[in-house]
């Protein structure tokens, strides 16, 4: 009989007597061990699609591995004996699957000898706990010699929209899930909690023990905030009373041990920072800020090599209210003027042109998450703006 199990804290087991044993589906390679009487009769490392090609008699099952489905078979019979005994349809069945995640595309069936599978869009395949799987392309057909269940997995465009910022520690933490992009951050276990203070000079604090207990780890930061996408911890500093101001950027993957990606001046002149939250697109980091004589910049740092700029948008003869860059070379880009109407630029501000008119409240405290394929945006604030084309078109999200 065909058996399905859940591998948890690393095994599993099961008390089943038979004499036959066969993988069907499992999330990787597993170390089976099979036991009569507490005596281990086989103990090996099996991965889909084996079997044990001799009777050994057996009461208990414990498969090894990672967390996650499994499916095998084990019975007085092997499995390629029953499905030879069982009758049953044997006419060629088909079905159409719509795929968003990951989904499950057919059962187990003894009968069936074979699942043919076709996509119009790269979609993964796999066993129960199908993690990776087997690359099917576009409009191609791949045939699999498999009776056991099947699933497939669309890569899903990745778009993060965050919660409400935090504006005092007693605050972080309420109706807020862990691992947002934001002033605030909470491990999976809930152990780990880094947040900011909401008035300036702000300060960052680290609890080790579920918010039991703070320390302040930093201070005179302008901005803390965790990406989810890059699973990384960033804090913006902007130092110094006089001009030029100095920049600092940092970056931790655990919120203990933080490397500095960039510490300098980029304009002379710049000595007032914007209240628009800095953001990451791709793998720039992006923040405005003013100077006395050349008006409100952005601030770009490569996250990776740490190469910077400062870059000076005017917008139909006056400066940019608040926006971001939508590529890395700092092109394609989208900003407000002074009047809350929305532009675009495809050549580094050369050239400007309207795509929405009279943006609802104040764009200051926007922000722009960019999905995985450079077409999906969100524009973050009091009523979220949506655009699937790049920002060449927005749509107002109630």
């Amino acid at each position: 009989m065909i058996i399905n199990q859940t591998i948890k804290n690393g095994f599993t087991v099961v008390n089943k007597t038979g004499a036959y044993f066969s993988l069907i589906s499992a999330g990787g390679v597993v170390n089976v061990s099979l036991s009569e009487k507490g005596r281990t009769v086989l103990d090996t490392k099996m991965w889909v699609g084996m079997s044990i090609d001799k009777a050994i008699p057996f009461d208990e099952i414990t498969i090894k591995g990672d967390d996650g489905a499994v499916e095998f078979w084990a019975g007085d019979v092997s499995m390629s004996q029953a499905r030879f005994s069982m009758s049953g349809a044997s006419a060629i069945r088909s079905s159409v699957k719509f795929i968003f995640d990951n989904e499950l595309i057919v059962g187990a069936d003894l009968v069936r000898t074979a699942i043919r599978v076709r996509s119009d869009k790269e979609v993964f395949i796999g066993g129960a706990g199908l993690k990776n799987g087997w690359r099917v392309a576009p409009n191609e057909t791949v045939e699999i010699p498999l009776s056991g269940v099947l699933y497939a997995k669309k890569q899903t465009v990745y778009l993060d929209y965050s919660a409400p910022e935090v504006s005092d520690l007693d605050e972080v933490f309420t109706g807020q899930a862990a691992g947002l992009i934001g002033r605030s951050y909470e491990s999976e276990d809930g152990l780990l909690r880094l947040a900011e203070t909401g008035s300036e000079p702000n300060k960052l604090y680290r609890s080790q023990d579920g918010g039991a207990s703070w320390n302040i780890i930093d201070t005179n930061i302008k901005r803390y905030f965790y990406d989810a996408r890059l699973q990384k911890h960033f804090v913006y500093k902007i130092a110094g009373t006089g001009v030029p101001r100095i920049i600092t950027l940092k970056t931790s993957s655990d919120g203990f041990v933080w490397r500095t990606i960039f510490r300098g001046a980029l304009v002379p002149d710049a000595n007032i920072a914007s209240d628009q939250p800095p953001a990451i697109v791709g793998k720039t980091f992006q923040a405005l800020a003013k100077g006395e004589l050349s008006g409100v910049f952005t601030i770009a740092i490569d996250i990776e090599t740490g190469e910077s700029l400062a870059k000076v948008i005017n917008l139909d003869n006056a400066n940019h209210k608040a926006g971001f860059w939508l590529d890395d070379r700092l092109m394609k880009g989208v900003f407000s003027d002074v009047n809350n109407d929305l532009y675009k630029t495809d050549d580094g501000g050369n050239t400007w042109r309207l795509v929405r008119e009279s943006i609802p409240n104040s764009l200051t405290l926007y922000t722009l998450k960019v999905a995985s394929n450079g077409k999906n945006l969100l524009m973050t604030g009091h009523y979220p703006l949506l655009s699937h084309d790049g920002g060449d078109t927005w749509v107002q999200a109630g």
